[in-house]
């Protein structure tokens, strides 16, 4: 896989077929060459990212041509969806915090984007949070 190149290596065990991934790492300059080198600290499977304290928040950035009473009925039946599959987790031991979920819409014409205010929910990594995301790909969804 080119965009790991010897890494691969390493992560390998990671992929999947179907398998959601995060990455992150540093992009910097070499210092040997002066060219841009990107390097890896890690690797794993999106849930696992989702379900520890490393998850910090969930963005979603909606098309402005896309938003449509539709598509907001189906978000609302997915966070809530998400709200109960995260108290049903949250009887295990470990605890569960509620994170920031961030909305925003983009003007593809104008070049603009709107961020809403937001507060904190209960997100999980469920099945209706991917099928959504497989089902709207003009809705970017990104975790940090």
């Amino acid at each position: 896989l080119a965009l790991f190149g010897k890494d691969y290596a390493e992560y390998s065990s990671v992929f999947a077929e179907n398998a959601y991934v995060y990455a992150s790492g540093v992009i910097e300059k070499a210092a040997y060459n002066n060219r841009i080198v990107k390097r890896y600290t890690s690797v794993g499977y999106l849930s696992e990212l989702m379900a520890s304290s490393r998850f910090k928040s969930l963005n979603m950035m909606f098309e402005l041509g896309s938003v449509n009473k539709v598509l907001i009925e189906r978000l609302q039946k997915v966070l809530i969806s998400n709200k109960q599959l995260h108290q049903q987790l949250a009887l295990r031991p470990a605890t569960r915090p509620y994170v920031p979920v961030n909305f925003a819409i983009w003007d593809e014409a104008n070049k603009r984007k709107v961020e809403f205010f937001s507060g904190d929910y209960p997100v999980e990594l469920g099945a209706d949070l991917i099928t959504f995301a497989e089902e709207y790909p003009e809705v970017e969804i990104k975790v940090s």
